[in-house]
């Protein structure tokens, strides 16, 4: 994985996969590593993505799949959580590449 510059995560949520990637996986990465995943919400860590960005190990975050899905109403929602991606939404606001999109990429 050292030599890697992005990783594309595509495999099924199951107990063996749940938080694979987290940060022993991504410690074994070069800085500046682009992480997409397009599996499910569960199979990547979020806390490990948010230090990953802060310390600049991981160059990007893309995802269209969530650790809360369905995203919650704002009613059912009162501390904001957005689904699980607050944290994500609000490095995006200063700057940190994230793309975050709905799971209907074969629409687009």
């Amino acid at each position: 994985m050292g030599t890697m510059d992005a990783l594309v995560v595509a495999c099924p949520l199951n107990p063996e996969t749940r938080s694979l990637v987290n940060e022993d996986l991504l410690a074994l990465g070069k800085e500046g590593l682009l992480l997409v995943n397009v599996a499910r919400g569960g199979i990547v860590c979020l806390d490990s993505v948010t230090k990953g960005l802060k310390s600049g190990l991981l160059g990007g975050f893309g995802t269209d799949v969530f650790w809360q899905e369905p995203f919650p109403l704002p009613e059912e929602d009162p501390d904001k959580h957005q689904g699980g991606v607050g944290p994500l939404l609000s490095l995006q606001n200063i700057g940190y590449n994230i793309l975050l999109t709905p799971h209907v990429g074969g629409v687009t």
